[in-house]
């Protein structure tokens, strides 16, 4: 009985001894890195609240820009979802760039690689950014809109999308056609769905 109560003493004992160095150890930790836990929770906090405040801009750019009766008359649907694509794509792109140079990365470098591969990918997708660039222009243009009767140059149907690099008609055989903005763009159009009327002005 006398050993047994010897053992669970020295156990007992032990386990103290063991708490007590572990208590020591992170008192020591936290005297040695308090300063640079409150910097990273700091950090970390401001990381979250950019990352919120970009959530929440979004939403509410998504609920004025994609207003199914937005009264802007050369506005249409396609541009209004791609002028929120691309404000969406900039503040989440001014987000990370914020968030780099928290965290110590320098955004100038960053900056410099994404301009490099920018022009990379441009040269390489020339055909499709000049696809791009006409739709924009026919977007804000209008020469024509969705269920117009169109001809040009050779093609002849009904508009029944119009996107970012390709317009799609219905041809009059109800033919599915598809043609490259800038193809469209650079040959005259004529719209038999949209008349002249004395209060356009001609240029």
């Amino acid at each position: 009985m006398q050993k047994i109560i010897i053992f669970t003493t020295a156990v007992l004992n032990n386990t103290n001894r063991t708490s007590n160095q572990f208590i020591e150890l992170i008192k020591d930790f936290w005297q040695n890195y308090q300063g640079k836990i409150f910097h990273f929770g700091k950090i970390l906090l401001i990381i979250l609240l950019i990352i919120l405040s970009a959530i929440i801009i979004s939403k509410i750019l998504k609920k004025i820009m994609l207003k199914p009766n937005l009264k802007i008359p050369i506005i249409d649907a396609t541009i209004q979802k791609i002028l929120y694509n691309l404000a969406r794509s900039s503040i989440w792109f001014v987000s990370l760039l914020i968030t780099l140079k928290l965290i110590g990365v320098n955004s100038a470098s960053i900056l410099t690689i994404v301009g490099a591969a920018t022009l990379t990918i441009g040269l390489a997708l020339k055909d499709t950014m000049s696809n791009m660039a006409s739709g924009l222009l026919l977007l804000i243009l209008r020469p024509y809109k969705v269920n117009d009767h169109v001809d040009c140059g050779t093609i002849s149907g009904t508009i029944k999308e119009i996107g970012l690099c390709t317009t799609i008609l219905s041809g009059d055989d109800s033919s599915f056609i598809s043609v490259p903005n800038s193809m469209i763009f650079s040959r005259p159009i004529v719209n038999h769905s949209r008349k002249i009327t004395d209060e356009e002005n001609l240029i």
